[in-house]
């Protein structure tokens, strides 16, 4: 973690770059005054801190130690780490990066150019806070530089909006199943059905006791229970790892999600987000580590406040007391931590807008 000057004796040599901000005085999510700086790293030092918890401890420190020396401010090293992205608003960012910083071609080359626009991750860090995982996450984050974006929005084919991607084999595989709902049986389908419905209840005197059985019968199996629950897969989770409340109070109801394991060895995580849309997706947060995985939904006016938080590196006990008390099939979630960890940089995930289904390939 030691950089080193690169030189013309030492070309090698490399350190992290790092451009702090003028701090801005603003207020946290709590309405506390608080000043920001930005603090703002190139983005291939991410992968790093997924897997290196004393690299990102170094890029921390890094972080602080540049805004006392540009500041003259003296920060306090009690780093709390508040389950927010950043302090304060996130805001665009436009800088440039001093040719200095720029890569090197070849040896003993030149900068390409004076100054370009950054493509780097903006942290932030308050005075007397520090900051958290999040100095290297951030939404505010610009990819100018790569080949292709790294979000991109699949259109579906055919003239429903309402059908899944079609970059996921799985989710084409259920697409009729959308694209042409079922409609429900009419009384021509099952003769004595709509009679039976109509009059219940009520006596009927036409009724014989030999059609009474069967008709019954067959109005049990057309009409769903209310409460009933479709089959879930072997793995099914019905459960989130830890609590969370709505922004009313109120306890914001659990999502549902399933892992599976294909041949190759690829875990795909399934979480159901019913009534998943394009202003939710641009809401949501989703942190993938390697024995972590967190998706969070941000509240709308028709739509509360939702997350799953799955955290692998507690132990059996501690996973255990977590699960709310009806929780069935626990084993199920000792049988994903049983498994390798997560590969963070081969990470991707998917929202499906028409299923309601957010599928994370870890």
């Amino acid at each position: 973690m030691q950089g080193e000057d690169v030189d013309e004796t030492n070309p090698s040599g490399w350190y992290v770059p790092v451009i702090v901000s003028n701090g801005r005085e603003d207020k946290d999510k709590a309405g506390n005054p608080s000043i920001v700086f930005d603090c703002i790293y190139h983005t291939s030092v991410k992968s790093r801190t997924l897997c290196d918890p004393e690299f990102k401890i170094f890029l921390v420190e890094l972080a602080l130690q540049r805004i006392e020396a540009q500041t003259g401010l003296s920060l306090s090293r009690n780093i709390a780490t508040p389950n927010i992205a950043s302090k304060g608003k996130l805001l665009p960012r436009t800088v440039q990066i001093p040719a200095s910083l720029l890569h090197i071609s070849g040896r003993g080359g030149t900068a390409t150019s004076p100054s370009v626009p950054a493509s780097s991750s903006s942290s932030r860090a308050g005075a007397g806070v520090g900051a958290g995982p999040g100095v290297i996450s951030s939404t505010g984050a610009s990819h100018s530089t790569l080949k292709s974006p790294l979000i991109q929005e699949i259109p579906a084919s055919g003239p429903s909006n309402t059908r899944p991607s079609v970059s996921d084999p799985q989710a084409n595989a259920s697409a009729p199943a959308i694209a042409a709902p079922r409609k429900p049986k009419s009384g021509g389908s099952l003769p004595g059905l709509r009679g039976i419905l109509k009059n219940a209840g009520a006596p009927t005197s036409n009724a014989t006791p030999a059609k009474t059985p069967s008709t019954s019968s067959a109005a049990q199996a057309s009409t769903p229970k209310p409460n009933s629950v479709p089959n879930q897969p072997a793995s099914s989770l019905a459960s989130k790892l830890t609590t969370t409340t709505s922004d009313d109070g109120g306890a914001a109801a659990p999502l549902d999600w399933s892992w599976t394991k294909d041949n190759t060895g690829r875990l795909r995580i399934e979480v159901r987000v019913p009534g998943l849309t394009h202003a939710l997706i641009e809401s949501s947060t989703l942190d993938v580590e390697l024995r972590r995985f967190t998706l969070s939904v941000s509240p709308t006016s028709s739509f509360p406040r939702r997350t799953v938080d799955v955290d692998l590196a507690l132990s059996d006990a501690d996973i255990l007391s977590r699960l709310p008390p009806s929780q069935s099939n626990t084993s199920r979630v000792l049988e994903l931590k049983r498994e390798r960890d997560f590969d963070v940089d081969g990470a991707r995930a998917e929202w499906v807008v028409g299923s309601g289904v957010v599928n994370i390939w870890v």
